[in-house]
């Protein structure tokens, strides 16, 4: 007789994979142009946390990130196509439970669903999700994009920039609570990978950014090195986040490989490690989008 189904080790193993199919400086499934944030057929609500990254992976040759169940594309009027296999995903179910002082609560228990891209169904006429229009291509290194600079500014965010051999790199100073980033003539490439290549970094030292206690409180760093590896998944995870949001194409960073191969270590050790750091990306990527208030926009 087979186990129990885990949808926390099913998810882990999958995510496993991707990592170890992009050894070298092969790209993840986000590091790719024209990415948006995977949609429900349904509600139109975009997903979240782990399930946006198993529906990049699983749906990295469909031509949009429309998805839904089985009953939710018959509630459309499509029918998903005979052999059609789904993407596991994870939705919490509140449970109620009775306490020893005969005291009512509930907790949350995770429960597996599976969906399937607007690809694999038949008859479905309803709107599609527009692709990403595609960022104009203008000259020189590293330029500016007006509405990643909005939203950045609009963080309050403290952030330098340095050309000082030894200083020309990217990283989150906690002590100091600042950003410092490379200025934009460092960044190589052609004009739309310096540019977005600029943009990914930044969002990836932003996401560390929210880490602080007196935002998210996430007790940066840690003491070890697996501590800071999972806060570097984090940040992967929320650069991911933003650059769909913002349109922004993330490409592999320098130090790929190593990062890589420490994720992996802990995913193989934790099979909740991957939950919990995309479920932190998702509350730092909820707090910046938070700052974009009008209020803010006025101030």
């Amino acid at each position: 007789m087979s186990g129990k189904f885990d949808i926390y080790q099913t998810i882990t193993d999958s995510i496993i994979a991707m990592m170890e199919e992009a050894t070298g400086n092969c790209p993840l499934p986000w590091h790719r142009q024209g990415l948006t944030m995977p949609l429900n057929v349904e509600s139109t609500n975009r997903y979240n946390g782990i399930n946006v990254v198993m529906l990049w992976y699983y749906g990295q040759q469909c031509s949009q990130q429309l998805w839904g169940t089985y009953r939710q594309w018959a509630n459309q009027g499509a029918q998903v196509k005979k052999g059609a296999k789904g993407v596991p995903i994870i939705f919490y179910k509140k449970v109620k439970r009775t306490e020893p002082n005969g005291a009512e609560s509930f907790y949350p228990m995770a429960k597996a669903s599976w969906v399937f891209n607007v690809d694999q169904v038949t008859g479905y006429e309803g709107e599609g999700i527009a692709p990403a229009s595609p960022l104009p291509d203008t000259i020189g290194q590293a330029d500016i994009l007006d509405h990643a600079e909005a939203f950045i500014a609009r963080t309050g965010a403290a952030i330098q920039h340095n050309d000082t051999f030894g200083l020309d790199r990217a990283f989150y100073n906690y002590a100091d609570d600042y950003i410092n980033m490379p200025c934009r003539h460092l960044f190589y490439g052609d004009q739309q990978q310096a540019r977005e290549g600029y943009y990914a970094i930044l969002l990836h030292e932003l996401t560390h950014w929210t880490g602080h206690k007196a935002r998210c409180n996430r007790g940066l760093f840690g003491k070890d090195k697996m501590d800071y590896a999972r806060e570097e998944l984090v940040a992967e995870f929320g650069a991911a986040f933003l650059s769909a949001q913002l349109n922004i194409t993330q490409h592999p960073r320098s130090d790929h490989a190593e990062y890589l191969k420490s994720w992996i270590a802990i995913l193989k050790n934790d099979k909740k490690a991957l939950f919990r750091a995309s479920k932190l990306a998702g509350e730092a990527v909820d707090y910046l989008t938070s700052l974009q208030s009008e209020e803010r926009k006025a101030a």
